[in-house]
């Protein structure tokens, strides 16, 4: 997370520092603490969020968000299925927009 989505989450790091270089993450006490068969990978069977990466991403301006996801998803080489993708797909990833930005009310009246 860089430093807005770090604010946008309202995680404050409490012990060691924020991520500089592109091989740094951040990651809470539980999950540093864990055994790593516990953060497997087993949603695709079990809908378990434990092993998945997440991602929120937020868009400047006005304008179609999914069209915009869209537009995202394809420059770096991944697929989503309101894109056409597949589960089994190597680039497939679940992609959402959130019902609250759908209708853009929330966001009509934003400073850009």
């Amino acid at each position: 997370m860089d430093d807005t989505a770090l604010e946008f989450a309202r995680y404050t790091p409490t012990t060691g520092s924020r991520p500089e270089a592109e091989n740094e993450i951040i990651a809470d006490t539980k999950t540093l603490d864990a055994h790593s068969d516990i953060l497997a990978y087993t949603y695709p069977a079990d809908n378990d969020y434990s092993g998945v990466a997440s991602a929120y991403v937020m868009f400047r301006g006005n304008g179609d968000i999914e069209v915009q996801l869209h537009q995202l998803l394809s420059e770096t080489g991944y697929t989503c299925d309101t894109m056409g993708g597949s589960k089994e797909d190597g680039n497939y990833v679940i992609a959402r927009v959130s019902p609250a930005y759908q209708s853009g009310t929330l966001t009509d009246n934003l400073p850009c």
